[in-house]
């Protein structure tokens, strides 16, 4: 049996075996994800708040540069429930290979590698591993070096974020 995750973003936090979790199509089995009282932004910090009170599963992200390109690949376990940062730019998306549940503002599912999708500024996920997954986020960059990159396309918060977007005129689309 795989360990899982149940999370509701009124503070509870509960480990517990079940493999039927896993074959669920979305994140409900997982979490209570959908309250209507709280935004998207609101539950999906609340989550991560709540993920970061549990042990950290490493991670290893492997760079690359080229062409005002930067490719950012991580191979993270079966089983890893995530959170991304928030992108002040839009994305590229290449899920090599695995399955994963993805929640964002833009793109709700499940899906499996090979797969393609373009993800849009202000994009910050939470997944669900079902396999180990592979996934590669591309962004376009004016930097060399990944401290660089990073600060050029991450936002720390949604104040941040919105403060971005409005000084340099780009708005949010809704997909």
């Amino acid at each position: 049996m795989e360990q899982s995750l149940i999370l509701r973003p009124n503070g509870l936090v509960k480990a517990k075996q079940s493999v039927s979790l896993a074959e669920k199509n979305d994140l409900s089995g997982l979490m209570d994800f959908d309250d209507p009282s709280m935004t998207f932004r609101e539950r999906i910090m609340a989550v991560e708040t709540r993920l970061l009170e549990l042990p950290q599963v490493e991670i290893p992200i492997e760079h690359h540069f080229g062409a005002g390109i930067y490719a950012r690949t991580m191979i993270a376990p079966r089983g890893t429930v995530l959170t991304g940062k928030i992108y002040k730019v839009p994305q590229m998306i290449i899920l090599n290979a695995g399955e994963i549940t993805v929640r964002s503002e833009p793109f709700n599912g499940r899906i499996r590698g090979p797969h393609i999708y373009n993800s849009p500024a202000g994009a910050k996920r939470f997944g669900y591993c079902h396999t180990e997954v592979v996934w590669t986020c591309l962004t376009s960059v004016k930097s060399t070096d990944v401290e660089s990159a990073e600060k050029e396309i991450y936002a720390e918060t949604y104040e941040e974020l919105e403060k971005y977007l409005n000084a340099d005129n780009m708005i949010l689309v809704e997909v």
